[in-house]
């Protein structure tokens, strides 16, 4: 079966005939780890993307898949998750401007979308030339590949804290860093994720999760609306996330 992300050989670099996308060239100019790097350069890296539309619940990649695809999220949300002895563990929501699939060799864990979006994806050779056309830009890719590697540890260490509300405290402050959008009552976590959801990052069961944000709800601190969860009071989060 084919991934949803395969395609042909990737195109050629800016100068050979190929038309550039302004678009995508304006989205990647965006993004923090490519800050300040020469348009050319951006745009010889659009040449070698292209854009997918993937469904939610598609799965992009599973264990022992060959690691040949590199994606960037430019909308929509992509959900990992690793197996670690008899179960799985959630490793991350991923979201706009993220880029996944960097590990080498094959695919340690599964790789899904969450929400419907959009995924910039091109083949690993294809990355790995416009590097090598560009090796000064070698470092923050090199971030991002260990960025896997440490999420599973930052997930491991939040598992290990005592109480679930602590966890989940600390679990909603860090989704709000990454995925918030301020209004009138405090930070929107604008990601959909259920109880069930919420405790597989926290190592949690569902019933557990579901009394901690009743008691975090009863206390002010957050609000919930369509699965999604407002911070309220996030200095006071803080404070739980703390204890």
């Amino acid at each position: 079966m084919n991934s949803p992300l395969s395609f042909a050989a990737h195109r050629s670099p800016p100068g050979q005939g190929v038309p550039v996308d302004r678009a995508l060239v304006g989205f990647l100019s965006r993004l923090p780890m490519l800050e300040g790097v020469p348009r050319t350069v951006i745009e010889d890296l659009a040449c070698s993307a292209q854009a997918r539309r993937v469904s939610r619940g598609t799965v992009l990649w599973s264990p022992g898949d060959a690691a040949d695809t590199v994606c960037f999220v430019r909308s929509g949300v992509v959900v990992t998750t690793r197996s670690m002895g008899d179960h799985d563990v959630t490793l991350d929501y991923l979201g706009r401007g993220e880029l996944i699939g960097l590990g080498g060799g094959v695919r340690g864990g599964e790789a899904r979308m969450h929400e419907d979006g959009t995924l910039l994806s091109m083949s690993r050779a294809a990355f790995d030339a416009w590097l090598g056309r560009h090796p000064d830009l070698a470092p923050v890719f090199l971030d991002c590949a260990s960025a896997e590697g440490r999420r599973l540890a930052e997930r491991l260490a939040l598992v290990s804290m005592h109480g679930a509300k602590s966890r989940l405290a600390l679990l909603l402050l860090d989704l709000a860093a990454r995925f918030g959008v301020r209004d009138s009552r405090g930070v929107i976590v604008d990601v959909r994720l259920t109880h069930r959801e919420l405790a597989a990052l926290i190592g949690a069961t569902r019933e557990t999760v579901s009394v901690a944000i009743v008691d975090l709800r009863s206390a002010a601190l957050i609000a919930t609306e369509s699965r999604r969860v407002v911070l309220l009071d996030p200095p006071g989060l803080e404070a739980v996330a703390g204890a």
